[in-house]
């Protein structure tokens, strides 16, 4: 069973971050699954696993604490659509099928121009030197 973290921002989802069966941490260490950059979020906040076919998410004694639906909670079942708060962050946990949950990938590599996608310029009515020759 696929599960997402989803942050949504302006009630619209912002960025949807897979969780791996094996488990994912959070906080605002660079070596959390999810970091969160955030004074309030503790270097290593909580953690996220699945266990005999049930999410978890488990408060690894941080500072603020961990909250579940507006709880908080030491350690709780997780399910589609419940909200965990964690610091400033609310993350909704999302679980789909494999394949029916679009997840934005970010090249940052050195060859992404060659890979940008691009209009052919004869679709578009161009003389090759960048100039459009159909007319509105």
């Amino acid at each position: 069973m696929q599960a997402y973290l989803v942050l949504y921002k302006d009630g619209r989802p912002d960025l949807s971050v897979p969780v791996p069966e094996s488990g994912a941490g959070i906080g605002r260490e660079a070596g959390n699954h999810v970091q969160l950059a955030s004074p309030e979020v503790s270097k290593r906040h909580a953690l996220l696993k699945l266990s005999a076919m049930k999410w978890y998410v488990r408060d690894l004694d941080s500072r603020n604490g961990v909250f579940v639906n507006g709880k908080r909670v030491r350690e709780a079942i997780v399910q589609h659509g419940d909200k965990l708060t964690i610091g400033p962050y609310t993350l909704v946990f999302e679980t789909a099928a494999p394949g029916s949950h679009n997840v934005m990938a970010i090249d940052f590599s050195s060859n992404i121009a060659m890979r940008t996608m691009s209009t052919p310029r004869d679709k578009i009515g161009g003389d090759g030197n960048g100039n459009r020759t159909d007319k509105p």
